[in-house]
């Protein structure tokens, strides 16, 4: 059943207009895993997430996504630039690690070439296949040693997807 939820999240605006379909990581959590069910996300579009991470699950070990809005604009496909308002949370400990949010306000990153950014690990699959408008809660599993001096935490974002070009 959350499979074909997740994949219901997003879907083709014509034939001809995505010349490439993505959708969200459809894998679900395995047991005793945490998932993007059981994380609280409050504040509505285009303000500052707040976020409540469980304590009684573990962190995924595979990148899960979900859309908590449904954009209705154009669909972020491999080659697609963006505008997005997000926050970066460490699934550890909670703490905001980045955010495009300031107090009440935004500044929106722009993002070029979705699928080749070479940002963080898991985000051009977390963010590929939002649509203009929509907010995506995704989790990106830990690295288990990224450069050696042991293991990386697991990433939460919430990503608003303001423009889609």
């Amino acid at each position: 059943m959350t499979f074909l939820t997740l994949t219901g999240c997003v879907s083709r605006v014509g034939p001809a207009a995505v010349p490439e379909m993505s959708t969200l990581p459809s894998r679900g959590p395995v047991a005793g895993e945490c998932a993007t069910t059981d994380i609280e996300v409050t504040g509505g579009l285009d303000e500052k997430p707040e976020v409540t991470l469980p304590t009684d699950c573990a962190p995924p070990t595979t990148l899960l996504a979900r859309d908590l809005t449904v954009g209705t604009g154009r669909q972020a496909v491999r080659g697609s630039n963006l505008e997005v308002n997000y926050v970066m949370i460490t699934w550890s400990d909670g703490l905001v690690l980045d955010s495009t949010w300031a107090g009440n306000d935004s500044l929106p990153l722009s993002m070029t070439d979705l699928g080749r950014s070479g940002w963080i690990d898991g985000w051009d699959e977390g963010v590929l296949g939002i649509r203009e408008g929509g907010r995506r809660l995704f989790v990106v599993p830990r690295d288990p040693d990224p450069d050696g001096t042991g293991p990386g935490d697991t990433l939460v974002y919430v990503v608003d997807a303001t423009r889609v070009f």
